[in-house]
C-alpha cells in the first residue's frame, strides 16, 4: 500500500480536503529541493505507522496555483489539515520524532 498520494489541482479536493482520514499532511515539494527529499522518508514513515494520517504530495513546479492558494512561500512546506481545514504548518526538514511532535501539537491546539 503506498504511503503517499500525489495530488494535482484537479484531484486535490478529493485527495486532501474530502479524505476520510481525520488528518492529512500535504507535502508541498519540488524535485530540485534537497530538504524536501530529506523530509520525504520521515513523512512516509509517519504515514505508514499512523492510521490517523494520510500523506498527500503536491509538486509545486507542476501545481504552482495550488501552492499559491495555500500561501506556500518556501520549500519544504507541510500543511496539516484536519477535516479539510489547516491547523498547522511545518516548514523545515526534521527527524520523524520531531515531526510527530509538531503534528500532535497542531492537532491538540
Amino acid at each position: 500500500m503506498p504511503t503517499a498520494t500525489d495530488a494535482t489541482t484537479a484531484t486535490f479536493a478529493t485527495e486532501a480536503l474530502a479524505a476520510a482520514e481525520a488528518v492529512v499532511l500535504v507535502d508541498f515539494w519540488a524535485p530540485w529541493c534537497a530538504p524536501c527529499r530529506a523530509l520525504t522518508p520521515a513523512l512516509e514513515a509517519l504515514a505508514a505507522e499512523r492510521d490517523d494520517l494520510k500523506l498527500v504530495k503536491v509538486n509545486t513546479d507542476e501545481e504552482q496555483p495550488l501552492a499559491a492558494h495555500y500561501g506556500v512561500m518556501g520549500l519544504p512546506t507541510v500543511l496539516i489539515l484536519r477535516e479539510g481545514r489547516p491547523v498547522g504548518t511545518i516548514t523545515q526538514a526534521a527527524p520523524k520524532r520531531r515531526l510527530a511532535a509538531q503534528i500532535d501539537a497542531a492537532l491538540a491546539a
